[in-house]
């Protein structure tokens, strides 16, 4: 199959990264000491009460001047935590009330009862429609599981399912039940899994999930969070604003450019990626050092890590079930490793990294294999003070889609653990910064190898009417759109020739004009 390279310039003297086939980076393996493997959706429904389907309840709002934001919690803990979560006194209200949002308190029951999650859904489809930005979800709610055949280049398709937060996240696509599991593949059928995602996929809201009871007591480690909640919103839990970048073997070749990233947040990064030091007892000494971030690279199952040495031949282990007696000094963590945030198996690593030391706040992880890549989609926007939900969220809008099934093999199990509304760098410089740039009408440009298409993004469209042409040097119109309120558009420039071509883009406020640059 032709690859095709595409280069947009914009007229702002300014060049949009271009990314492209990730067939050169290892994916993130499940690897563990004794081969064992993730609670399948099967395992995972044996140990839940099905109840029948339950509604959402409204405690309660709490009136601020900016945005909305739900706070959704289990209804059986709700009365344990009322000191943070009763809509008029309790603290992460007042907190969150006092950083402009306006807060909705919501209990729900867990079940796992099919039609749960889109009980679930609906709800957050009102609440958008309303004006809701993002949601928390505390204790155990329903989850949504997911259920495809992975395709990464290179490898044969394989089975796999997971819990998938995107079905909360993506209020307007379609997501469907039209297969079942067949000994290792997927037929014509239905099981209560889903396992099709169409229409507009981007998502719409943020969403973080404090799931506790997987590694411990969810009532006494949620309550002991949202107390560090607060002490890092009021500073007495802020940490040397430095980073741990820790990189294993098969990715060293990438550390210069992925901690090149990190570096929009952080000016201090220490980076770690000799391939034979990258060792788990050298990975203990290294959390127990005070650093906010740590980004970890490195193969592994929900309840650890492994890390190669000798040349790639030998492994070491790295087990969640250290974390509280090592008690890592660190915040949040990005976690590039296969199922750590999968928060439906015991002693899942984010969920240990979060709730059971004196620290944590936040982990970025997968509920598969796949993980993170193109880490400035993510970390531009914390940089420029958005809070870690919405940074997430642009991350996805960007490229949830941009490889067709292998970005959701990549992707499509990425959740965040932790309260979503955290931010960490001053957004007073970002407000500024944002200011500057409201009349230039951004477009991201990114070729989609399985389709040979060209993606155009679109951010913050809303109902505007977009009117895309794409020229050719001489003059001559190959290929035009015209759309309302949509947040994408697709260009299939298979059969065109390589060369230099036009691209118009008008909108009822702004027009832009560029030029793309095809190269086969």
């Amino acid at each position: 199959m032709k690859r095709i390279y595409v280069v947009l310039v914009l007229l702002f003297s300014s060049i949009l990264t271009v990314f492209g086939n990730p067939s050169h980076i290892p994916v993130t393996r499940l690897v563990s000491p004794d081969n064992s493997k993730p609670m399948s959706y099967e395992e995972w429904k044996k140990n839940i009460v099905v109840n029948q389907t339950v509604n959402v309840g409204r405690v309660g709002e709490r009136q601020a001047d900016g945005d909305k934001f739900n706070v959704i919690v289990n209804a059986s803990l709700y009365p344990k935590l009322t000191y943070f979560l009763d809509p008029s006194t309790g603290q992460f209200i007042n907190d969150l009330a006092n950083a402009g949002l306006t807060v909705s308190v919501d209990t729900m029951s867990m079940s796992s009862d099919p039609f749960a999650p889109e009980t679930l859904r609906n709800f957050l489809i009102q609440e958008y429609n309303n004006g809701s930005d993002g949601a928390v979800f505390i204790g155990d709610l329903p989850i949504a599981w997911f259920q495809m055949m992975e395709v990464f280049w290179g490898s044969a398709p394989s089975y796999t399912d997971f819990p998938i937060d995107l079905f909360y996240m993506d209020l307007d696509g379609v997501w469907g039940d039209n297969y079942k599991k067949s000994g290792d593949s997927l037929v014509s059928g239905s099981d209560s899994i889903y396992d099709t995602h169409t229409g507009n996929m981007a998502p719409d809201i943020f969403v973080g999930r404090l799931t506790a009871s997987s590694v411990g007591n969810d009532s006494a480690l949620i309550y002991d969070y949202l107390t560090r909640d607060h002490l890092f919103r009021i500073g007495s839990l802020k940490l040397s604003q430095e980073a741990l970048f820790y990189i294993d073997d098969d990715w060293v070749s990438y550390s210069g450019q992925w901690s090149g990233d990190l570096d929009a947040v952080y000016d201090s990064i220490l980076v770690v990626d000799n391939p034979e030091t990258t060792v788990a007892n050298d990975y203990r000494t290294r959390i127990v050092v005070s650093h906010e971030w740590v980004s970890l690279f490195a193969h592994s199952w929900p309840q650890g890590h492994g890390f190669k040495y000798n040349g790639g031949s030998t492994w070491s282990w790295f087990y969640s079930y250290e974390i509280p007696t090592l008690n890592p000094i660190a915040n949040f963590y990005n976690l590039f490793a296969c199922s750590n945030a999968r928060y439906t198996d015991s002693q899942y690593s984010a969920g240990m990294y979060t709730f059971r030391n004196s620290y944590g706040l936040g982990a970025l992880g997968s509920t598969k294999t796949g993980s993170m890549l193109e880490f400035q989609y993510f970390y531009d926007p914390l940089s420029q003070g958005y809070c870690l939900g919405d940074a997430f969220k642009d991350w996805f809008a960007t490229m949830g889609e941009a490889w067709a099934d292998t970005s959701r093999s990549w992707f499509y199990g990425m959740t965040l653990i932790g309260d979503p509304t955290f931010i960490l760098k001053d957004s007073l410089t970002s407000v500024a910064e944002e200011d500057n740039s409201k009349n230039i009408f951004q477009v991201k440009v990114f070729p989609n190898p399985a389709c040979q298409f060209v993606n155009f993004v679109f951010p913050d469209n809303a109902n505007s009417l977009i009117e895309l042409s794409v020229y050719t040097i001489d003059g001559r119109r190959v290929y035009s759109e015209k759309q309302r309120g949509i947040s994408r558009l697709g260009w299939d420039c298979s059969e065109l020739p390589a060369g230099i071509y036009f691209c118009n883009v008008i909108t009822s406020k702004q027009k832009f004009v560029g030029k793309i640059i095809i190269v086969k």
